[in-house]
């Protein structure tokens, strides 16, 4: 685990490399320009560091064609309602993964191909769409039985 104690700081995190900013890069302000970087806050962070990113943002599923599960992250720059759903090529909605109020910050959800009963889905094209405040997103997978 990475410790940093930082009241407050807007830096750019270069996430194409496994390195880690070091405290001098930290207090220099992380000059990297970099395509692969992106601006986050860091707020005041002890144990693991907390990444606030400063928009929000919808990833790619991973992986992608999928089987049995896959991984869905997001972004939230602030706390909000968040819904994560899955529907099928029809629009219906098959599973819904989030429907609460979550912590700004970086976070994962897992699809495991299950409908909101528990049986499995058939393999093809499926979209998971969320919406986080006044933020809309949706992107398309791939399941593959």
């Amino acid at each position: 685990p990475y410790y940093l104690t930082i009241a407050y700081a807007k830096l750019k995190f270069d996430f194409s490399s496994e390195k880690f900013p070091s405290s001098r890069e930290l207090a220099e302000g992380n000059e990297a320009n970099n395509e692969d970087s992106q601006e986050f806050s860091v707020v005041n962070t002890t144990a693991v560091a907390q990444v606030i990113p400063i928009e929000f943002d919808l990833e790619q599923n991973y992986p992608n064609p999928f089987n049995p599960q896959t991984s869905i992250r997001y972004s939230l720059p602030k706390t909000c309602e968040v819904q994560l759903i899955i529907r099928n090529v029809h629009g219906q909605i098959i599973r819904t993964l989030v429907n609460r109020t979550m912590e700004a910050g970086v976070h994962e959800a897992m699809w495991d191909g299950s409908n909101q009963y528990g049986e499995k889905s058939a393999s093809g094209v499926y979209f998971y769409q969320i919406e986080a405040g006044s933020f809309k997103s949706m992107r398309k997978m791939i399941l593959l039985q």
